[in-house]
């Protein structure tokens, strides 16, 4: 998404920073990536603008407050303005609706914001249906104001330290009234949009930002490697998944094979065995002959020469 390019010196190799800068290195491996990176030096503040050395489109690197994303193969060397010291005035929460006509990015501003703390989901209606929305990818927040892409229309909830000064007890007022004080503009991508906040009779102890230079500078080794792993880009896993995959379906068809095999034997077992009783043991009539019981007299007259008791044939007992 457009994001502010940081100011340079007519060199063009210095940062001019109204606060501090960074340098990091971040990169998203290929096209479908989203990688998301960060530092010690802008972690828990505000990066208000940023440049990358290797040239990528313009909706492939972002700003989301304290972090930067990259996506799609983009990825480099980025310089970053950025501050840490949280404004000295009240922490307030607001819920306000931030929407765009198409999918393009959007920035609404919070009003009366100095920074933005943090940002909430409440209610979404996105264009496109069916879209998760989520919070620095399709939302998120830049300095004093909030964006959303991907047209992820919404209602968000806001925390914010507000631009006008804390309540003040008589005791700590100064005496005198300072100088007048300029904020730094700020661009917002989009347009010419600009906030300038000046104020007469502030006294000192409630603008009081310590402006200090980071010792890192253009010139130094990259400051830190992406802070994501192998993991979080989900090629680890969508391997793994194929890997377990293709193990099961190996497994399946060996398990096909071995009971294919044992049919096989059991089928040509049975059919050896079947010819091989029709061939030895084939049935034969041997010829037996039972007799029918007839009553001793009758059997006599029919078979006259059946054995007596005596063992004498022919005679009866």
């Amino acid at each position: 998404m457009p994001v502010p390019n940081c100011p340079r010196d007519p060199s063009g190799k210095n940062l001019k920073c109204p606060y501090q800068e960074s340098n990091l290195y971040c990169s998203a491996i290929h096209k479908g990536i989203v990688q998301d990176c960060s530092n010690g030096d802008i972690a828990g503040g505000w990066v208000s603008c940023m440049d990358i050395d290797e040239s990528c489109p313009i909706n492939d690197y972002w700003i989301n407050k304290d972090t930067v994303y990259v996506k799609d193969g983009c990825g480099g060397r980025i310089h970053l303005c950025y501050t840490r010291d949280a404004p000295n005035t009240e922490i307030r929460e607001r819920t306000m609706e931030c929407r765009h006509w198409n999918s393009s990015y959007k920035v609404c501003n919070v009003q009366d914001a100095q920074k933005v703390q943090s940002i909430e989901k409440i209610a979404q209606f996105p264009i496109t249906p069916g879209s998760q929305c989520n919070k620095g990818i399709d939302f998120g927040i830049i300095e004093d104001s909030i964006w959303i892409n991907n047209g992820c229309n919404g209602i968000y909830k806001v925390e914010y330290y507000t631009d006008k000064p804390a309540s003040l007890s008589p005791t700590t007022l100064s005496s005198s009234p300072t100088t007048p004080v300029a904020v730094p503009t700020t661009k917002f991508p989009g347009g010419n949009m600009q906030k300038n906040l000046t104020t007469n009779t502030t006294p000192s102890s409630v603008w009081d930002f310590k402006t200090t230079r980071s010792t890192t500078t253009p010139s130094d080794p990259v400051t830190q490697p992406p802070s994501g792993t192998i993991w979080s880009d989900g090629l680890m896993g969508i391997t793994v998944g194929v890997l377990c995959g293709v193990f099961l379906m190996f497994l399946l068809t060996c398990l096909a094979i071995l009971w294919f095999v044992r049919r096989r034997r059991m089928l040509d077992r049975e059919k050896k065995a079947k010819n091989t009783y029709q061939r030895d043991e084939p049935f034969v009539d041997d010829g037996r002959h039972y007799e029918e019981i007839h009553p001793r007299e009758t059997a006599y007259e029919a078979q006259p020469f059946l054995t007596s008791p005596n063992g004498l044939p022919g005679q009866k007992p």
